[in-house]
């Protein structure tokens, strides 16, 4: 059978208490080591696609992630209002602007070049960080189960997200079409649970004084 019983990241979490409302608590180390577990690689992702250089890269991901440590305590979990990516989008956006304003006093070039591609018109920041997320949940997702099945069903289920018809993951796979239904039809079911399970816990809520936290 293609299945295995490790547990994941997202079995830590507790159901009537999201990671992002855990993260309130600024002496829980535990929720800040999930949320930087989810979240640091995605912001590595999207400073990247914004050109940021390999030296300052790392520097304005911690500068993010120090910013939102710092915001939590006023985080205000409240579904009706905006996404909490919502809110990560504009940290990271201004966080960037503050960033490189600081470096203009050693290179105005360096400054120039970034707030140009940073608030560029034609290439929206918020679009790009909405694409970027869509596609670090669903890697993080995949890797969250992938300890539940076996390296074979996954492998299926990547195929089939990838677009490939059953009969070529079949002999990609050397398996037969009914076998690569079936394992692709397990693992969707538990990815759609952990994508939902994800939203849920890193999506949902938003921030009170927006102004003030996003700002230097």
């Amino acid at each position: 059978m293609e299945f295995n019983t490790k547990s994941t990241l997202i079995d830590r979490w507790i159901t009537r208490e999201t990671l992002l409302e855990r993260i309130k608590n600024q002496s829980d180390s535990i929720a800040w080591e999930d949320f930087t577990i989810c979240y640091e690689s995605f912001i590595h992702s999207v400073v990247y696609k914004m050109n940021v250089s390999g030296n300052d890269r790392e520097d304005l991901v911690q500068n993010i992630l120090l910013k939102v440590w710092k915001a939590m305590p006023a985080f205000d979990f409240d579904k009706s209002k905006a996404k909490f990516r919502t809110w990560l989008s504009h940290v990271i956006k201004n966080t960037a602007i503050d960033f490189y304003r600081k470096k203009k006093q050693t290179s105005k070039e360096i400054y120039n070049n970034a707030i140009d591609i940073i608030e560029d018109p034609n290439c929206s920041i918020e679009s790009m960080i909405e694409r970027e997320w869509q596609i670090h949940v669903t890697k993080l997702a995949l890797n969250n189960i992938a300890s539940k099945f076996t390296k074979r069903a996954i492998n299926a289920f990547k195929m089939h997200l990838n677009g490939e018809p059953i009969e070529k993951i079949s002999q990609q796979l050397e398996i037969k079409e009914n076998s690569s239904y079936r394992l692709v039809n397990r693992v969707k079911k538990y990815f759609v649970l952990e994508i939902n399970n994800l939203k849920e816990n890193l999506e949902k809520g938003s921030v009170l004084n927006h102004a003030e936290i996003t700002s230097s």
